[in-house]
């Protein structure tokens, strides 16, 4: 069982600028409850709280039927990223399948969770071996806890193949929200409308080869409803914002967001145009020891829709008329030709006026 002193004593370390939070009850969480007609009163301090947090998880494992297989986010670099759900679902899994077994005991010791788990390596290369005695083991009663090295399982990374196994044997799967590298990164790009992106992973392909080529391409084609994201390593994070920019026509002015080492004692994060990328590199950027030297650690990338070159008079004239064929009334299409455009709907709805087109 979890041991609450360390939870407590995670907690503390990131959230001890935070106001106390509020309980809860076993109906989802709440900002406040009331008692009596009244409104309960905050926890008095934050180990409180972060008590009660942890005493939720616990119960909620305990009173919900235990699924066959959970799907467990881990930190991406900082341990009290660990949410207490997380920790209490490894707590109380009879299996762990996890990429590398030594990382998966680190991450209990820093979590003070028990070893009374299983731990069965499942990467990569043993995945397709693996995965039907996972299978096996739920189908006798026992709970698999799925973890990566770091971040959300099957989210470029392996475990799609152990859900999938899961699912078509009829077995249950939850799984727990937690860190993730792309979504942590869009988040701090302030790209696109919150609405849409593209997820990418890893670049496919080496060197200059046509798979690469296609895999930069379709990042790029990517980032037009809404921002891209992709992994990079540092070996070839440089070469791969060069190729990108180029492919971009070069000089590019579409932004970029260059995330390195998410949450990690040297984060980094930097934004600006894809032009420049290369030579904030080479100047010491990406945590390179020096100008000049390679970067180091891993890099989120996140590539912003490309600036609209703005239209012409005759091309919203010729556009404006296309949507009203189309069924659309003139303010309707004025404003349509003008996002798409790049021009103010107010001189898009005046050509559409002069044009005839009301």
């Amino acid at each position: 069982m979890m041991r609450v002193p360390i939870i407590l004593s995670l907690a503390r370390a990131f959230v001890g600028g935070l106001a106390p939070l509020a309980p809860t009850t076993t109906r989802g969480m709440r900002s406040q409850t009331r008692r009596g007609g009244r409104r309960a009163a905050p926890y008095s301090d934050v180990a409180e709280a972060c008590a009660a947090l942890g005493r939720r998880a616990a119960e909620l494992t305990r009173a919900n039927t235990s699924p066959d297989l959970v799907v467990v986010p881990t930190p991406l670099g900082e341990p009290a990223d660990l949410t207490v759900r997380a920790i209490a679902a490894l707590a109380a899994a009879d299996v762990v399948a996890c990429e590398d077994t030594r990382v998966a005991g680190l991450l209990y010791e820093a979590a003070g969770i028990e070893r009374k788990a299983a731990f069965v390596r499942h990467d990569a290369a043993t995945a397709a071996a693996t995965a039907p005695r996972l299978v096996e083991a739920m189908r006798r009663g026992e709970t698999v806890a799925l973890v990566s090295d770091a971040g959300t399982p099957a989210v470029s990374d392996p475990g799609a193949l152990l859900v999938r196994a899961a699912r078509d044997a009829g077995l249950a799967v939850r799984a727990l929200p937690g860190p993730c590298a792309a979504t942590t990164a869009l988040s701090a790009s302030g790209f696109g409308n919150g609405l849409a992106f593209s997820f990418l992973g890893f670049v496919e392909g080496r060197g200059a080869s046509a798979a690469r080529r296609r895999a930069l391409r379709s990042a790029l084609d990517a980032a037009v409803e809404g921002p891209a994201v992709l992994y990079e390593s540092p070996r070839r994070v440089r070469q791969t914002l060069l190729d990108l920019d180029k492919l971009d026509g070069g000089a590019s002015q579409r932004l970029v967001l260059i995330a390195r080492e998410l949450t990690k004692t040297h984060e980094e994060t930097w934004r600006g145009a894809l032009g420049d990328a290369v030579a904030y590199l080479d100047a010491g950027g990406g945590g390179a020891a020096a100008p000049g030297e390679p970067p180091r650690g891993e890099f989120t990338l996140v590539l912003d829709a490309k600036p609209k070159q703005a239209g012409s008079a005759e091309d919203a004239k010729a556009r404006v008329a296309e949507l009203r064929a189309s069924g659309l009334s003139a303010s309707d299409a004025a404003k349509a030709a003008a996002s798409e455009l790049g021009l103010k709907k107010s001189e898009v709805y005046r050509l559409a006026l002069d044009a005839g087109e009301e």
